[in-house]
């Protein structure tokens, strides 16, 4: 959640962050910072779950090493047409941290 910073070392003995359940992707350390992350006035994630959801049902994101982004940028280029890429990176873009 933007604005949290925490790290799962800081949840205690097994701590994990949890993922949404909506897209599978975006990971929370509580039900509270989910809460305020799906209406946070900037960049909320209500506005981009279901996109993320559906570009990761054809273009699962795995990150293996140095090399971990072109795997996923490559199943995007194979399932997307131009025009659904387009759409999708003016819809996502102002999320992507730069």
């Amino acid at each position: 959640m933007p604005g949290c910073g925490k790290h799962p070392r800081e949840l205690g003995p097994g701590g994990k962050l949890q993922r949404c359940g909506g897209c599978k992707f975006v990971q929370y350390c509580s039900k509270e910072c989910q809460k305020r992350h799906w209406k946070f006035s900037t960049y909320p994630h209500k506005a981009v779950c279901a996109q993320l959801k559906n570009l990761l049902a054809v273009a699962p994101f795995e990150i293996q090493g140095l090399e971990g982004y072109a795997p996923f940028i490559l199943a995007c280029e194979q399932a997307l047409t131009p025009v659904e890429a387009d759409r999708l990176a003016s819809e996502l873009g102002p999320y992507v941290p730069t």
